[in-house]
């Protein structure tokens, strides 16, 4: 398990702290501002280790570019030493150690550490990171792209029960697959699919067949899963099979496993790839980028809080856009990435008054969108401001514009309006 991550001096990153939270890391900001690449160190323990692209160089001679690992000096120039808060310890040891240099450092919860190094030379247009020290530490990606759900009848089933780590392998092999653009026959869907109908073929068994419990027992407690993770209005009961389909028995009525919404087959992706794990240990780590895609904000709200208690053991770093997702569970640890004046990323932890706000309050404080209106609504109320910012601020010029704003449709935006002109006024 993770415990800290610190790093330095790197691409876009001035000053990165992140103290893991036992259960849930949230990681937000802007695009650009570098969760993903956080991430990536953490996965590189799951075998999902690709590099970074390099930074060409200008020619000083010859046709060769040159390539940087993109790695900084803090003390590059004054101005960049005043924008560090707090400033670097004097006593801080040399970064650059022969062919390599410290951008930062790993911490984990055994008490071991490693240095986290790049390349000082000799960089190609891609380069790895190198953890000399790393600890193992059993987990699982998930990238921020689903799977999409293509229909394919299930041709086959297979004669050897299949146990849930032998799943959870092929699983992942054919998400990672897709994920780097090349093709497979089948889709993870399908194999979803042909597992699930020989769980429930062989974990009964019939007067010819003898049942095998553990088979009925994963494909149990995967139902118990889906009613902990499925939206409460679509009210799932459990699953049947129809050979060659899988049907989700609901509230609502029976419908097809390939007929799920987009929301409700992302939830049954994730749900399946981290049940379908099984570490040596009891614990483990999943690192999850963006489980906002294609989720209504109702389950936006819900999915992480289900996760955690879908699944007690796991530690949970999470990358996300949603304020949804980032005020979801106060038991966590937040980090906002965000740029300073110098135009690097640096690390803020969110306290519990900054993780309870609303959406639009998440979105203006957390995430840094001075507007959470839409752009053509922002642009009529600076049109609607300019022209009577010259009036007399009277009642009779407020009922004006209030008329004015309700014939456009923007009748609920009066009060910050005629807040904003009443500052605006003040300041002149």
């Amino acid at each position: 398990m993770f415990h800290r991550l610190q790093l330095e001096g790197w691409r876009q990153f001035r000053s990165v702290d992140l103290v893991f939270h036992p259960r849930l890391t949230v990681l937000t900001g802007a695009n650009g501002a570098g969760k993903t690449s956080l991430l990536t160190l953490a996965n590189r323990h799951f075998g999902w280790s690709f590099g970074f692209v390099s930074t060409p160089r200008a020619r000083e001679r010859g046709p060769t570019l040159g390539y940087s690992a993109d790695y900084w000096e803090l003390e590059d120039d004054a101005a960049e030493k005043e924008a560090i808060e707090p400033s670097p310890p004097p006593s801080r040891p040399p970064r650059i150690q022969g062919q390599l240099v410290q951008i930062g450092t790993i911490e984990y919860t055994d008490g071991a550490s490693s240095p986290i190094m790049v390349p000082v030379d000799g960089v190609g247009s891609t380069y790895d990171v190198l953890l000399s020290q790393q600890r193992p530490v059993e987990g699982l990606h998930i990238p921020s792209h689903r799977p999409t759900y293509s229909y394919q009848q299930v041709q086959n089933i297979p004669t050897v029960p299949r146990r849930r780590n032998e799943v959870y392998q092929q699983y992942s092999s054919l998400v990672r697959t897709r994920f780097l653009g090349q093709h497979s026959q089948w889709s993870p869907h399908y194999y979803m699919k042909e597992t699930l109908i020989a769980l429930a073929t062989f974990g009964y068994g019939n007067q010819a067949v003898e049942a095998d419990p553990e088979s009925a027992r994963t494909f149990e407690a995967f139902e118990n899963v889906l009613r902990r993770m499925l939206p409460p209005k679509l009210g799932f009961k459990r699953l049947v099979v129809r050979v060659p389909e899988v049907i989700l028995d609901t509230e609502t009525g029976p419908f097809s496993l390939d007929a799920l919404s987009g929301g409700a087959a992302a939830v049954v992706d994730l749900a399946w790839q981290i049940f379908m794990f099984q570490p040596a240990g009891a614990s483990f780590v999943v690192t999850l980028d963006e489980p906002e895609n294609h989720l209504h904000p109702e389950l936006q709200r819900t999915v992480l809080s289900d996760l955690l208690a879908a699944f007690p053991s796991v530690q949970f770093i999470v990358a996300t856009h949603s304020p949804f997702i980032v005020g979801s569970v106060p038991e966590s640890n937040v980090y906002v990435l965000d740029y300073d004046e110098g135009r690097r990323v640096n690390s803020t932890l969110l306290d519990t008054v900054n993780k309870a706000g609303s959406a639009n309050e998440i979105l203006r404080d957390v995430l840094g969108l001075q507007f959470t209106m839409p752009i053509w609504v922002e642009g009529r109320i600076d049109d609607i401001i300019a022209r009577y910012r010259a009036k007399e601020f009277t009642a009779g010029t407020m009922s004006e514009l209030r008329s004015e704003m309700e014939g456009l449709g923007l009748g609920r935006m009066v009060p910050p309006t005629i807040a904003r002109l009443a500052e605006e006024k003040d300041q002149a």
